[in-house]
């Protein structure tokens, strides 16, 4: 299910600079529409594309725990860099908690590719859920921080 009106409340705690960021990270078609799939037989697969790619599992846990805090409003500011903290305001943080909420639990992540630009490290991933998807793009800059969050439903 597509939401119409996510896009521009879930986008509202991203930095300038991660919004454009966020643009430029190619989403493969296939994580684009990515939902759970057998695995294909090997014949194949002898022909398959190349192989999907793999996301470090500390950024993949990093994902699940951002969508899940953002679901529950519970974001820890101390995660994020100044200029993020300070956009992540208890009203956005409700916002955002009422966009994502009613997609209930996350059945599958996809990870999308990673991208180094303007000194941050950005993330993206496919988020699938029983009632829709949502593209999910985060940054860190050089010490680990989160310098930008956001969520897209697709």
């Amino acid at each position: 299910m597509r939401r119409g009106t996510g896009a521009h409340v879930l986008s509202r705690i991203v930095p300038a600079a991660l919004a454009a960021l966020a643009s430029l990270l190619t989403l493969p078609a296939s994580a684009q529409s990515m939902a759970p799939q057998s695995t294909p037989s090997p014949a194949a697969s002898s022909s398959a594309a190349s192989p999907a790619p793999v996301a470090d599992p500390k950024i993949e846990a990093l994902a699940k725990t951002l969508v899940h805090q953002a679901q529950t409003n519970t974001l820890d500011p101390s995660e994020f860099d100044d200029q993020t903290k300070s956009a992540l305001t208890p009203d956005m943080g409700k916002s955002i908690a009422t966009e994502l909420a009613p997609f209930g639990a996350a059945t599958a992540f996809a990870y999308a590719g990673s991208e180094a630009r303007q000194g941050l490290m950005v993330y993206g991933f496919v988020v699938t859920f029983a009632s829709g998807s949502v593209r999910e793009v985060f940054a860190l800059d050089a010490s680990g921080k989160i310098a930008g969050l956001h969520f897209t439903p697709i």
